[in-house]
């Protein structure tokens, strides 16, 4: 969606909404059966082709975490280029993982970890990129962090440590990963019930419009109000 009262938004759109994902192939893989420990701790695929040079924030994350590669008894998955096929699955068996910004902080593969029950962990360099704040506490579901930590190692390693906190305590790693289940929905494209994506993009545009324009700003910020106050009333996130 782009903007046409000439405001400057990120990336010049008015709202920022989900990319369309096959939620389905993940929900008949069961893996919300079990909210316990994964046999890998992080996946991280951070090339998208191996002669993509663009995505220098991409690299950096490759350089960055092939050290720890070795170091964590090969826990810490880390590849350059893989197949979709082995992109889903290796979400699938793994607690957390990196999303790192490619021409947006939103990308499919966010999406993707969210159906999977993978934690993500996202680079983000604006905040304002990640959908439906309004309605979603992103925190109690993933990890975010600046996207400038992949120029610093030793913030890398912080970040380790605290991904390796979160793990270890099976309380907060179940609770983690139930927030993923319960937030789902709210990216799944298939799904046509309440709180869907069709829902809250609705919502999300009718937000932008009334902080937008003068005229019924009023009226339509109280509306908005309380249709937040009955999305929040009717979920858990």
């Amino acid at each position: 969606y782009f903007r046409s009262d000439n405001q400057e938004t990120p990336n010049g759109r008015d709202i920022f909404i989900p990319y369309v994902v096959d939620a389905e192939y993940f929900y008949l893989n069961n893996w919300n059966i079990s909210l316990s420990l994964r046999p890998k701790f992080i996946f991280a695929n951070c090339l998208a082709k191996s002669d993509e040079v663009v995505r220098n924030w991409r690299l950096k994350a490759y350089n960055l975490l092939s050290v720890h590669h070795l170091v964590v008894n090969n826990s810490i998955v880390v590849s350059s280029y893989t197949s979709e096929k082995v992109f889903d699955e290796a979400l699938l068996v793994s607690d957390f993982c990196f999303i790192i910004p490619g021409d947006t902080t939103s990308t499919s593969r966010l999406y993707k970890a969210i159906f999977s029950g993978c934690i993500p962990v996202i680079f983000v360099t604006n905040l304002q990129q990640l959908p439906f704040q309004s309605f979603v506490d992103w925190s109690t579901f993933a990890v975010i962090v600046l996207k400038d930590m992949l120029n610093y190692p030793h913030k890398i390693d912080t970040l380790l440590k605290k991904l390796s906190v979160i793990r270890n305590d099976s309380e907060r790693l179940a609770e983690f990963k139930l927030n993923l289940l319960l937030v789902s929905k709210c990216f799944d494209w298939h799904s046509m019930s309440w709180p869907s994506p069709y829902h809250l993009s609705m919502l999300e545009l009718f937000h932008s419009d009334a902080c937008g324009s003068n005229s019924m700003k009023t009226d339509k910020s109280n509306s908005m109000q309380n249709a937040l106050c009955n999305f929040r009333s009717r979920t858990k996130i």
